[in-house]
C-alpha cells in the first residue's frame, strides 16, 4: 500500500513539472517571436535610414511573425526607440501579464 502512495505522489509531481515545462517553453517561444519581430522592425528602419508610412506598411506586412505583438517607434535625437509589447500567459498558474522589450536603432542621420 505504501508503494501506491509513493507512486501517486511521484506521478502527480512529475506531471506537474512536465506541465510547467511546457508552459515555460510557450513563454520562451512568445518571447523569441517578439524579439524576432523587434529585430525585423529595427533592420527595416536601419536599412532604409528612416521611419515613415512606407516603413510602417512594410512592418505591417511582417505582423504574422508575432500576431500577439504591438509595436511603437519613437524618435530620440539620432536614434529610434523600438518597443514591442506582447502577452505572457502561463495557463497552469493562471498568470497573464503584458511584457515590453525595448531597443534602439543605430545612429540614423
Amino acid at each position: 500500500m505504501k508503494g501506491a502512495y509513493e507512486y501517486f505522489v511521484l506521478v502527480f509531481l512529475g506531471m506537474t513539472f512536465v506541465l510547467m515545462g511546457f508552459s515555460m517553453v510557450e513563454v520562451m517561444l512568445d518571447y523569441n517571436q517578439a524579439r524576432l519581430y523587434q529585430e525585423t522592425i529595427v533592420s527595416l528602419i536601419e536599412r532604409h535610414h528612416r521611419f515613415d508610412e512606407d516603413i510602417a506598411n512594410l512592418i505591417k506586412e511582417r505582423q504574422k511573425i508575432c500576431n500577439k505583438c504591438q509595436y511603437q517607434v519613437i524618435k530620440n535625437a539620432e536614434h529610434y526607440e523600438v518597443s514591442v509589447l506582447f502577452k505572457l500567459d502561463i495557463k497552469i498558474l493562471a498568470y497573464k501579464k503584458n511584457a515590453l522589450i525595448k531597443t534602439y536603432t543605430q545612429r540614423i542621420l
